[in-house]
């Protein structure tokens, strides 16, 4: 319980206030403690006390934790001051604990967790008595020096303890070697740790610097501030929405960003999904997917020219016949709605760069453009697909995802086309304790597969299995990496994003009470393995033979090499790979690079699987490698949707 009146002034040594108001001035009156402008001043050892809103905490978070140095943050909570909870480095939570835990919270009176309602409150904002209440609070905390200890100061003094979340990256990874060279100062909400869909105000931004080398937190930091940034001058409004974890599993987070394609006019809704083992690694991933997304749709930073014949175009083209087509009777199905290709169709062409040599080509638009054409083609030669976008602050780090993005998808197909036998690996393998260690708690069954693709390059498809009220479950995750590690990593966290959404359609979907039409997409595709007869056709997976790994990790360090490596190696099998800029100035001006990478005689995941693409001269040359016996012309390919969503 705290005090109601004034405490007299007392002396605690080493404590330094970084922040303005009223609160900051009780604070430094009744510790005695010396003022700094801003809390980067701070250099010798003191606690640090900071008053400051949510986003700014979360970078003090950051900077307090690669100097071991103790630190106090306080901010308003409506009529409220949340005073803590003390953040000791290395005995106790970190701020990044305190805004995963409260993203549990669903009601405001429920504990702290109003720090998520009051989400545009001042600390300033508060009466002289409250302040004085707030100073005593952080006296308290300050002397009794007790990690994860917090106080309410207001109407309603309450205090607690929060505790360190198993998983946190912030608390786990080791100090990043970057420093942010600036606050993200434009967040309205702390879009961190939303857990009630929350509108994004994007007036203005800082616009973060992503220089190499970035780790996860830090890199989603630097996203979000630049998202909103092209938010802001796009006109667009983004919800933020953070998904319950994986069975309930607070320890992975999923979070959407869903908005319009033009902001105050009716478009295609945009959406992007982000999975994390922490509410602002997931929130930074699904922010950056929405861009990529609209820069899919609307490339806003590249030129797309009229419809033309390939002879009509000005410059190098690439051979459409080098996008993977369907098998010569599928065009002739009724609904296909795809063309083969000739000389003479007329079609859109988008501007790209080759690599390494990096020459203009220009690259037909199906293989690049998402739907939102506002004068379509009556045709397309292939089905609109995201596979090989990506947006990241550095433009190698962007091209390097989505050439494996690319990569994963092909080696994925083709297994399952072949239903090639993987390598499972032991779930208990030394190597991998990290990256499945979110998923201690997961109440199914987690497996984990090497991928025996054509290219040398680590691949893992992870797939999640549970059963409760509503039935089976069942999701894939599928990732390449330079690593075994990063792409096990990847993968699953990619199926733990994917078990949330099948979740959510299982229950949907069977709960009586609430009847409602699925889309067509959603119904056809992962509510096929909602029914466990179909789930034999995965049995070629799970009797797969534990072993090590298929491909060795290479040899590279940072995004130029691993993007030099990936070129050489898909140069060196006859595929070309192409760069189409989306974003241009649009988004680098924001600090953010949204791309689109195309590797030709690849095979594409469709995750509807609407067509099959079977009509290339490859999928039949690598049968043998991926079967270990010559494939017939008679070969049956396997006859059931993949897994993967």
């Amino acid at each position: 319980m705290i005090t109601q009146a004034r405490a007299a002034p007392a002396k605690v040594s080493s404590v330094a206030v970084a922040g303005e108001g009223v609160v900051a001035d009780a604070v430094a009156g009744l510790l005695s403690a010396r003022r700094v402008a801003a809390w980067r001043d701070l250099v010798s050892g003191a606690l640090l006390v900071v008053a400051a809103p949510v986003a700014e905490l979360e970078q003090v978070n950051l900077w307090a934790r690669r100097r071991a140095r103790p630190w106090l943050p306080i901010r308003g909570l409506g009529a409220d001051v949340l005073v803590g909870p003390l953040l000791l480095p290395g005995r106790g939570p970190c701020h990044s604990c305190l805004v995963a835990e409260l993203g549990e919270h669903r009601s405001p009176g429920d504990g702290v967790g109003a720090y998520l309602a009051g989400l545009d409150e001042p600390v300033s904002a508060v009466d002289a008595d409250t302040a004085a209440r707030a100073a005593q609070a952080a006296l308290t905390l300050v002397s009794r020096r007790q990690p994860g200890a917090y106080v309410v100061a207001g109407a309603s003094p309450r205090s607690g303890r929060v505790s360190r979340r198993p998983g946190c990256l912030t608390c786990q990874s080791p100090p990043p070697a970057t420093a942010l060279s600036a606050p993200v100062t434009a967040l309205s909400a702390p879009v961190t740790a939303l857990s009630t869909p929350a509108t994004v105000s994007s007036t203005s931004a800082t616009v973060l610097s992503a220089p190499p080398g970035l780790g996860p937190e830090e890199e989603a930091l630097s996203t979000i501030g630049s998202a909103l940034g092209f938010f802001a001058e796009n006109g667009l409004r983004v919800s933020v929405t953070l998904r319950d974890g994986t069975m309930g599993d607070p320890a992975v987070h999923r979070v959407r960003a869903l908005g319009s394609s033009r902001a105050g006019a009716p478009g295609t809704p945009i959406a992007g999904l982000g999975t994390g083992t922490s509410a602002l690694t997931a929130t930074g991933r699904a922010l950056g997917e929405f861009v990529e997304r609209y820069c899919l749709t609307h490339p806003v930073g590249t030129q797309v020219t009229a419809p033309l014949a390939r002879a009509g175009v000005p410059g190098p083209t690439l051979d459409p016949r080098r996008l993977t087509p369907l098998a010569p009777g599928e065009y002739a199905r009724p609904g296909c709605g795809l063309v083969p290709y000739s000389d003479d169709l007329p079609l859109k062409w988008v501007r790209g760069r080759t690599l390494p040599d990096d020459e203009d080509i220009w690259v037909p638009g199906d293989a690049v453009l998402l739907d939102a054409d506002p004068e379509p083609l009556p045709y397309r030669l292939v089905e609109p697909a995201s596979t090989g976008g990506a947006c990241s602050p550095g433009r190698d780090r962007a091209i390097v995802r989505g050439l494996l993005e690319v990569i994963a998808r092909d080696a994925l197909m083709l297994t399952w086309l072949y239903a090639a036998i993987p390598v499972r690996r032991p779930v208990e393998d030394g190597r991998l304790r990290g990256p499945l260690a979110p998923l201690r708690a997961f109440p199914g069954d987690v497996a984990l597969f090497a991928l025996r693709g054509p290219l040398p390059v680590p691949v893992c498809l992870a797939l999640l299995s549970a059963r409760d009220a509503y039935g089976p479950f069942l999701a894939a995750g599928c990732a390449a990496a330079a690593s075994e590690r990063a792409a096990a990593e990847a993968a699953l966290r990619q199926a733990a994003g994917t078990f949330c959404a099948v979740r959510r359609l299982a229950a949907v979907r069977r709960d009586r009470r609430r009847p409602r039409p699925l889309p067509r997409r959603l119904a056809d595709h992962p509510a096929y393995y909602l029914h466990e007869p179909n789930q034999r056709h995965l049995r070629f997976l799970y009797d797969a033979p534990p072993g090590p790994p298929p491909v060795p990790d290479l040899p590279v360090s940072g995004d130029r090499e691993l993007l030099d490596h990936l070129v050489g190696v898909l140069g060196a099998q006859g595929h070309q790979v192409i760069v189409c800029d989306l974003g241009g100035d649009a988004t680098r001006r924001h600090g953010l690079h949204a791309v689109k990478t195309i590797v030709t005689d690849t095979q594409p995941l469709i995750q509807e699987e609407t067509h099959r693409y079977l009509g290339s001269d490859r999928l039949v040359r690598v049968g043998e490698l991926m079967t270990g016996r010559p494939v017939p012309p008679s070969f049956t390919y396997h006859p059931a949707p993949h897994p993967y969503w």
